[in-house]
């Protein structure tokens, strides 16, 4: 991925550095945030869960929910944690952070 790598979370995993979802590249992850229908609409809506019907493991303290904003965290290394055979993504300390939220429209936007 090169030096860096970067973490895209709502609040709670930003300040817990705490992930689900893995790394990803730096540019790569900014382009999810431009481009991930769930990120990019603040009312976007999931799949009926009949269209998917695989079971998914949620630990303790996790939400699948759309958060009010997102962060896109650039660090170095992270380290994986795995409790009843779910894996979270443990950042290093962030070199820098960028918060996204949501304008009167409600699409994505860098707060300023």
């Amino acid at each position: 991925m090169g030096y860096w790598i970067a973490f895209v979370g709502g609040p709670a995993s930003h300040s817990q550095r705490r992930y689900l979802d893995p790394p990803g590249h730096p540019e790569c992850m900014r382009a999810a945030i431009r481009l991930c229908p769930f990120i990019v609409l603040r009312r976007h809506r999931r799949a009926p869960g009949q269209r998917h019907p695989v079971p998914m493991a949620e630990p303790a303290g996790f939400a699948y929910n759309q958060p009010d904003t997102w962060t896109l965290g650039i660090t170095r290394g992270f380290r994986i944690e795995i409790i009843d055979n779910i894996a979270t993504y443990l950042p290093a300390q962030f070199k820098s952070s960028t918060v996204f939220g949501y304008d009167e429209s409600g699409h994505i936007r860098e707060h300023l």
